[in-house]
């Protein structure tokens, strides 16, 4: 082989080197581009199905407002009621407390035991099931 065909070989190689570089190249930007649009395409699929998502979701509040607006329009309700009733105690208690009492002018004072019972704005003071006294609290 001489210098010519050597130099006309190594030519022809150079040649076949830099066309299938340039083909490397032109593939992995069809690759690249196919991953990009794969991509693309998984993010449009996830934006749908957000939209559709919230679409529903504003469909179903839409529709609980009206119930919404009168559940509100209740609990106002209540609340304005009760305010206005009534502020005197509601519950029930009850239970046994020692009270001062005197027997007679001249004698010692002492500490009885006597039941309780405060309800509805009340104080009723009971001595063997009969109701001794009831003050009325609060007014």
């Amino acid at each position: 082989m001489t210098l010519v065909q050597f130099t006309q070989e190594l030519e022809r190689l150079r040649e076949a080197l830099d066309h299938s570089t340039s083909d490397l190249a032109a593939r992995l930007d069809q690759i690249d581009l196919m991953v990009e649009q794969k991509l693309l395409s998984y993010l449009y699929n996830l934006m749908q199905c957000q939209s559709v998502y919230f679409s529903r979701g504003y469909e179903i509040f839409r529709a609980m407002k009206p119930r919404m607006d009168e559940m509100k329009e209740l609990v106002d309700k209540i609340a304005e009621e009760a305010s206005s009733a009534d502020t005197r105690a509601q519950c029930l208690k009850e239970g046994y407390l020692l009270l001062q009492t005197q027997q007679h002018r001249r004698m010692k004072k002492t500490w009885a035991r006597h039941w309780f019972i405060l309800k509805d704005g009340a104080f009723y003071c009971k001595k063997e099931g009969k109701v001794m006294y009831t003050t009325f609290l609060g007014g």
